[in-house]
């Protein structure tokens, strides 16, 4: 059941560094405020199959088909409710194939990036 929301945005840079000035563009809209998700965290299992570290807190989402998290999946970062941020582990798994769905494994980072422009939404 989706029953939390988060956001999903890519970090854009206007400039060269180091007077880069970065933008987020978020894939949704701010009218929606982020994605309707289910979160759950890994079985010791998955932890294992995975190869994750006992440092690492990783995380699964399974969002609704959006096209932008496939198109950007190396740089989306994702914010859930409490503000904790994640990267995406690995290439999200369709795994309906019928454009219902996207598995995410996500692996939570501190984000250092000082966000100085605009918000961009989609």
């Amino acid at each position: 059941m989706k029953n939390h929301k988060i956001k999903a945005f890519y970090p854009v840079a206007s400039k060269t560094k180091p007077s880069a000035t970065y933008t987020r563009h978020y894939i949704h809209s701010q009218a929606s405020a982020g994605l309707w998700a289910e979160q759950r965290d890994l079985s010791q299992r998955e932890l294992m199959a995975n190869g994750s570290t006992e440092k690492q807190v990783v995380k699964y989402f399974t969002i609704c088909y959006n096209a932008s998290v496939l198109a950007h999946w190396e740089d989306l970062i994702l914010v859930d409710e409490a503000g904790k941020t994640y990267r995406i582990k690995t290439k999200p798994d369709e795994f309906d194939y019928a454009r219902k769905d996207i598995r995410i494994a996500a692996y939570e980072f501190r984000d250092n990036t000082v966000y100085t422009g605009v918000d961009v939404y989609d």
